[in-house]
């Protein structure tokens, strides 16, 4: 049997927490809508997960809300094909007032690989995923002690955004939205494909340029006046 680390959180205070040893429980949570609803994966280091991202964002106003929609999304769907090339990228997302500002929030999920907490941080930083703030990754979910991450329709207590699919919606393909993983929520367990940290060559310190040296042979005094009287003035005075 398979077994799910879930939390069933309301007024910001966990009420109960489930092992869940059977698929169509989780199933049932995952899917299930009603209006209040606080479910939430368990995510520490050590049990293996999927690849997953949190974009967060704001609009600076309600008209340039959509803009903003379509350019994370479009954004992080080229990103996460190119790093994940055989993933299949679960996509949800949680749009809405939060603060009386216009919230965007992606959740992104790649099946067909498998990592840990640690792993993925470390993937993640060598390929500065975090470097360009245009793009809204939120590092603060990577927790390796441990932290929550919604189930699809689950709101955070004091929200009333809901976290809903924007692709594999049907009751059948809520798996591909699970970060746990195991044989029934990953198709395939591909490794994180390979990765290199850059290397920095060290400081090369600078040639100061050597001049030419002219070596005189051992020689008698006749012989080195002889020398003398061969070189010419370089400046006439």
């Amino acid at each position: 049997a398979n077994n799910y680390n879930v939390q069933e959180y309301k007024d910001n205070t966990c009420m109960k927490e489930k092992a869940i040893l059977r698929n169509k429980n989780l199933q049932r949570l995952a899917t299930y809508r009603p209006r209040d609803n606080y479910y939430f994966e368990h995510i520490s280091d050590g049990p293996k997960i999927k690849p997953f991202y949190d974009i967060d964002s704001y609009a600076s106003s309600k008209e340039e809300l959509p803009g903003l929609i379509e350019f994370l999304k479009s954004a992080w769907e080229t990103k996460l094909s190119g790093l994940y090339p055989k993933g299949s990228i679960a996509v949800a997302s949680s749009h809405g007032l939060k603060d009386d500002k216009h919230a965007v929030s992606f959740h992104f999920v790649i099946s067909g690989y498998e990592t840990t907490m640690s792993e993925l941080r470390n993937f993640n930083d060598a390929h500065q995923l975090y470097a360009d703030k245009r793009m809204c990754c939120d590092n603060s979910v990577y927790r390796l002690k441990g932290g929550n991450m919604r189930l699809l329709f689950s709101k955070k207590p004091g929200s009333s955004r809901k976290k809903i699919p924007e692709n594999y919606k049907s009751g059948c393909e809520f798996q591909y939205h699970i970060i746990q993983s195991n044989n029934f929520t990953n198709f395939e367990k591909l490794a994180l494909p390979n990765f290199t940290k850059p290397t920095v060559s060290p400081p090369v310190s600078p040639v100061s340029p050597v001049s030419a040296v002219t070596v005189i042979e051992k020689c008698n005094k006749d012989k080195f006046v002889d020398l003398l009287n061969q070189i010419k003035p370089r400046y006439e005075y």
